[in-house]
């Protein structure tokens, strides 16, 4: 759910401020992967790298890593760490799109 809210968060923002998500798409027309659109938005300038070295790092841990290995145990600590990392993300994204 990290990674969705993440992602409908970039996507709807950076269409309510430019009017297309263009910049998300190959020359196919082919959307790009979660990592790659958050490429995109730090290289716009409308996101810290730093912070999208942290939350790449939480992304992958709990969305990729623990979500789909029963034997990772996740307890509610981890998911607050996760959630901060991303409402910085997403508190810092939007400031700079308005």
């Amino acid at each position: 759910m990290l990674r969705k809210a993440l992602e409908t968060s970039i996507h709807v923002g950076y269409i309510s401020k430019f009017g297309n998500d263009d910049m998300f798409k190959d020359k196919n027309g082919y959307y790009y992967k979660l990592k790659k659109k958050i490429n995109v938005v730090v290289g716009k300038g409308l996101a810290n790298g730093a912070i999208v070295d942290t939350l790449n790092v939480n992304t992958k841990l709990i969305g990729d890593i623990a979500a789909h290995n029963y034997h990772i145990k996740m307890n509610k600590d981890d998911f607050q760490r996760a959630n901060d990392v991303l409402r910085v993300f997403m508190a810092d994204f939007h400031s700079k799109l308005t």
